[in-house]
């Protein structure tokens, strides 16, 4: 079974083999099984669509209007240019690419940043989101001082732009 690679730490060290032999041979292991493969190719689709639609959410949210489609495409090429980049994480390369697929297809530069940044913003603080997510569907309404807590904020204290506490 392929959890055991995870589970089996002997096992993961012939992973990492020079030459990819290990990830070949894991890899035939997930595609010896269809439903696994599907699985996979499946949920690394719908999570690239999520940040797809994002994207394509944070553009409305500043009033740009781009084809889904078009958005998708753009989303995709930064990845791309993320992945080869050689900055840490990709860090700039993405948001860079983005910007400039974004104003290629029509969105004005002004809205087509913010979107770029608030995504980013939403994937930086994605931990406190889940918190916040999970504190409405436990209570259905939630005040300053409960965002506060999750944020991990003193009520009444200054505290920096951007602090989180975690």
């Amino acid at each position: 079974m392929a959890h055991q690679f995870v589970d089996d730490p002997g096992r993961n060290a012939g992973i990492l083999q020079p030459g990819g032999v290990g990830v070949a041979k894991v890899m035939g292991a997930v595609l010896r099984r269809p439903g696994k493969a599907a699985q996979l190719l499946g949920g690394s689709a719908g999570v690239t669509l999520a940040y797809a639609l994002t994207l394509a959410s944070c553009l409305a949210a500043f009033g740009a209007h781009v084809p889904l489609v078009s958005t998708i495409a753009v989303y995709l090429a930064g990845a791309a240019v993320a992945s080869i980049s050689p900055t840490p994480g990709g860090g700039g390369a993405m948001e860079a690419a983005l910007v400039a697929g974004l104003t290629a297809v029509g969105a004005p530069a002004g809205p087509a940043v913010a979107a770029v940044l608030a995504r980013a913003m939403l994937g930086e603080h994605r931990d406190a989101l889940d918190r916040l997510t999970e504190l409405l569907l436990e209570r259905e309404t939630v005040d300053g001082t409960d965002v506060d807590g999750v944020l991990g904020r003193i009520p009444g204290q200054p505290q920096p732009i951007g602090a989180t506490g975690h």
